[in-house]
Formats: structure tokens, C-alpha cells, sequence
């Protein structure tokens, strides 16, 4: 069962002002595997790591494109539990 980000392109609202914070990140991972996320400061490897955890600040995120793929399910799309799902744009 892999798990998948395929061009997960994320940005965070604030004050009206929209920052890109991912752009085209892909990535996979096969059962049994691990792996690190290694890069610069700023590069978005939290981002990356908190959005496939599911802990992403909504609704202060917007989802601009890609996935998360969890067994081909994509996770971004499943429903959350206060509403919603996570591919609503991030808006309220």
C-alpha cells in the first residue's frame, strides 16, 4: 500500500493575502519503506509532512492542486471532522 503525493501545490491564507507555500511536490513511499525529508530551511518540509498527516490549519490553507494518495484513495478529498473535506480550497 503506497502512499503518493503527486503535484500537492498548497498555499496559506492570511489577512486576505494568499502565500504559496508548496509547488508540484511529489513523492512516494512504499510499504515497509522510510524515508527523510531533507532540505533547506523554509524548503516545506513540515508542510509536507503535516499536510499527509492531515494536521494542516484549515481553513487557512488552500489546496490549489495534486493529492495524497493512501491505496489510490486521495486522502486531501476524504471528509474531515469538523466538516467539510480537505478539498474544499480552504475556505470556511
Amino acid at each position: 500500500m503506497p502512499l503518493e503525493v503527486r503535484g500537492l501545490d498548497l498555499s496559506f491564507l492570511k489577512d486576505g493575502t494568499e502565500t504559496r507555500v508548496l509547488r508540484g511536490v511529489d513523492l512516494t513511499v512504499e510499504g515497509g519503506e522510510i524515508h527523510a525529508l531533507v532540505g533547506e530551511s523554509g524548503a516545506g518540509k513540515t508542510v509536507t509532512a503535516s499536510a499527509v498527516m492531515g494536521l494542516l490549519p484549515f481553513p487557512s490553507v488552500r489546496i490549489n492542486g495534486g493529492g495524497i494518495f493512501l491505496d489510490s484513495v486521495d486522502i486531501l478529498r476524504l471528509p474531515r471532522r469538523n466538516g467539510g473535506d480537505y478539498g474544499d480550497g480552504g475556505l470556511p
